[in-house]
């Protein structure tokens, strides 16, 4: 099995809202814990990608990214 991170439906959840240009502090203390219950348990842990975030989303635990391309 396999868990996925929504950001925009958790900082809703959370009250602080979707992500507009990172994930609100709250939102990413969530994301933090779900990272780290995912590895402690061996669960593959999901992700929507950001431009940036590989790297760092990678470290922290998660092992399978969903990304998306501009509209033209």
């Amino acid at each position: 099995g396999a868990v996925f991170i929504g950001t925009s439906d958790l900082g809703m959840a959370l009250g602080v809202g979707p992500p507009s240009s990172g994930n609100a502090p709250e939102a990413e203390a969530a994301v933090q814990t779900v990272f780290r219950s995912c590895r402690r348990h061996d669960v593959v842990c999901a992700y929507v990608l950001g431009r940036d975030d590989l790297e760092a989303r990678i470290s922290q635990g998660a092992g399978m990214f969903l990304g998306g391309a501009p509209r033209r």
